[in-house]
């Protein structure tokens, strides 16, 4: 019988949504028969929270400013230990670091791109890698573009979201009930956004959008949560449109997951590139979205199928949405399950966990 094919993910202290995509997919791959590992490089002594709660092997290596031989060395010698056949880094700040001491050990290496990175790519650095991924087609454009790389093939594989108990029907009781303990009515319209507050992801335009749909009378009410540099301008916006008592802010919210089981609608006015994880979580949890019309976006929702997709900045076009998902119950529910049917088929962790499973073993073949 063949030994365990061994992994180790490396990533850099990034967002908690990059540490948990990794420690899913560690998770999930154990599950496949992939012995799989996740170590995190870091310039301070730091063990995620996220960590705590892995099953499989987690290793954190110090590693200062720069190069640092000792972490290097400390890094070969872990690969070593574990006798890891890939290494598979998912940040820019691990790509250099691990994908070396993957070649000083002679074990093979992938890297993916979680987003467009920041920092230039260069393409001879990309050779590293016996293979490229991409977690959308907007960032391999965005990689080909930049680095005009044609030497190997560069595959997109989406960010894999675990399916929980979201996006299970709530009967009419569960739901009032939920809703109470959010202090929403019972009876309402609730479109809900969750993002950081930032000029890019315009929260204002959706004010906007919201207050031309309350002023119909529409019983409808507004739920945002994020934190971000314009928090109290957004609320001062909330004020001068009369909004309060049906626009409700949180800054955070400990049942961030559950408060979208409530809503009726997720609307999303990014009108540059951003991680679609909340896009994805409302489709499993079968809620239509509303989203604006860029290149991301259209790569998730399906205009008139799952949601629609709206211009950027325009108030009215996104009041129309809302407005034609309001009168139309069905038309909700309908969008909800193929919201759900596609999350399941393209963006699950379990679609995401086979597709790496087949390229580690078309990269190190067992006899």
């Amino acid at each position: 019988m063949n030994n365990p094919l061994k992994v180790i993910h490396i990533l850099h202290p990034s967002t908690a949504e990059i540490e948990e995509f990794v420690l899913g997919l560690s998770d999930k791959l154990t599950s496949l028969g992939i012995e799989s590992a996740v170590l995190l490089i870091s310039e301070k002594t730091r063990e995620s929270e996220l960590f705590k709660k892995a099953r499989g092997k987690c290793f954190t290596v110090n590693r200062r400013c720069g190069f640092d031989l000792k972490a290097f060395i400390h890094l070969v010698q872990l690969i070593r230990r574990e006798k890891a056949a890939v290494i598979h880094t998912h940040s820019f700040e691990s790509w250099v670091f691990g994908s070396v001491a993957a070649k000083w050990v002679g074990c093979k290496s992938i890297h993916t791109l979680h987003s467009i990175p920041h920092k230039r790519l260069p393409a001879s650095g990309l050779m590293l890698n016996e293979r490229m991924i991409c977690a959308s087609e907007g960032i391999q454009r965005n990689l080909l573009r930049r680095t005009g790389i044609r030497f190997k093939e560069i595959e997109v594989i989406y960010d894999g979201i675990e399916i929980g108990k979201s996006g299970m029907p709530l009967n009419r009781e569960e739901n009032m009930m939920l809703r109470a303990g959010f202090g929403l009515k019972k009876d309402s319209f609730v479109i809900g956004n969750i993002d950081p507050l930032t000029k890019e992801n315009d929260q204002a335009t959706l004010f906007k959008a919201f207050h031309r749909l309350v002023r119909k009378e529409v019983n409808a009410e507004l739920v945002i949560v994020g934190q971000g540099p314009l928090f109290q301008e957004l609320r001062a916006l909330v004020q001068d449109l009369h909004l309060a008592d049906s626009v409700k802010m949180f800054q955070e919210h400990k049942e961030v997951d559950r408060l979208l089981d409530v809503f009726d609608v997720f609307a999303r006015l990014a009108f540059r590139p951003v991680d679609s994880v909340w896009i994805l979580k409302a489709m499993a949890a079968g809620k239509p979205v509303v989203t604006t019309n860029i290149a991301e976006h259209r790569e998730v929702v399906v205009d008139e199928q799952t949601g629609y997709l709206v211009p950027c900045g325009f108030p009215e076009r996104i009041e129309s949405a809302l407005k034609r998902l309001h009168a139309n119950p069905a038309l909700i529910a309908s969008m909800g399950t193929s919201g759900r049917k596609r999350f399941q088929e393209k963006f699950s962790l379990d679609v995401e966990a086979r597709n790496y499973d087949r390229i580690y073993r078309a990269m190190v073949p067992q006899g």
